[in-house]
């Protein structure tokens, strides 16, 4: 609405973050500040989550996986054609760091083999994108950890990769089975969260006894969440399907930025289970920085038309950079809480 433009345009907003990149920032910008540097986190075996937030249309698949993202339409067609190593997204360009530390690796205590899960959580239901079945978050049994903690997914299946090749066709593979619609903002947008991982497994290259081997005898992961658009629903001109959709999105989002506030503030309680995207997430998001690691890269459109929508994301990323800065300023334990955004 034109009176809410009008607020925004007439009212100077200051927000203040860890990075603001230009409208003319590259991908490898985004890459070397917000991924780079959890990428080798990951590695030496932290479970590591990067997110992408913002409004239906304003770049949050593209900032994640380039014009692979986008298979399935005219501009993606386009864009895929004619892309480079210019266009290519987080994902694409941590996968050759990882392959490059694989490679390294080989035949020592420190080798690791490299799995592929990709889910979706579409109106807090779970399902895996790689094989279109059903799929739940639960619990591991008593003490037992794995590439995500203390959390699993049931009923997926991790695939193997062998080749930097197989990793990307995978990950193209998921992305055209997301839940997609059309809206008056964009032609596909994304109705669900998506979650792209990479698991590292261990590959015992001498006998467990070997003291040597018990720091690299662990699980680390990285997670690429492509957050669902996250506009507000009286900006959206929807049916009841988009409406409930919206709904289930924006409440999800809501438990994500009051788990990151709580976490960072060192809160006793952290009620993770209230959103299926927190309980799947939460050792990825958890306090213990020996342990896990994750940051935001909001994405915004430019047009000023989108101006309250922009001002909803800022919003949103300025209730988490607060508690970050927050906890920081209290000093150790809770400043070394690894997120930024």
């Amino acid at each position: 609405p034109k009176h809410m433009q009008q607020r925004v345009t007439n009212t100077r907003l200051l927000y203040q973050f860890d990075r603001v990149f230009s409208p003319e920032a590259t991908q490898h910008e985004v890459y070397d500040v917000a991924c780079a540097p959890l990428i080798q986190s990951a590695l030496d075996g932290k479970r590591v989550a990067i997110f992408a937030y913002g409004q239906t249309g304003s770049g949050k698949t593209y900032t994640i996986l380039g014009p692979a993202g986008l298979v399935g339409t005219e501009e993606g067609a386009a864009m895929h054609s004619a892309s480079s190593i210019h266009d290519e997204g987080l994902i694409q360009r941590a996968v050759r760091l990882i392959w490059a530390e694989r490679t390294r690796m080989e035949g020592t205590r420190r080798a690791f083999a490299v799995q592929v899960v990709c889910v979706e959580l579409y109106n807090e239901s779970c399902r895996d994108l790689l094989t279109g079945q059903a799929a739940t978050v639960a619990l591991l049994p008593g003490r037992t950890t794995g590439p995500l903690g203390k959390v699993d997914v049931r009923n997926i299946h991790p695939t193997v990769a062998d080749t930097q090749e197989e990793v990307l066709d995978l990950l193209q593979q998921a992305a055209a089975n997301r839940q997609t619609d059309r809206t008056h903002r964009n032609a596909t947008s994304s109705r669900s969260h998506a979650v792209f991982q990479l698991r590292f497994m261990p590959v015992a290259t001498r006998t467990s006894a070997d003291p040597s081997m018990q720091h690299h005898n662990k699980y680390g992961s990285v997670s690429f969440v492509d957050l669902a658009g996250s506009e507000r629903l009286e900006t959206q001109q929807v049916g009841s399907k988009q409406l409930n959709e919206a709904r289930s999105i924006n409440l999800s989002l809501a438990h994500l930025a009051q788990c990151v506030t709580d976490l960072a503030q060192n809160n006793k309680h952290v009620n993770f289970r209230n959103s299926q995207l927190t309980w799947l997430l939460q050792d990825c998001l958890g306090s213990n920085p020996d342990e896990s690691q994750c940051a935001f890269v909001v994405n915004l459109s430019p047009l000023p038309r989108h101006a309250w929508e922009s001002k909803y994301s800022l919003n949103f990323a300025y209730k988490i950079s607060l508690g970050i800065r927050a906890a920081r300023n209290e000093g150790a334990p809770a400043n070394a809480w690894g997120a930024s955004v």
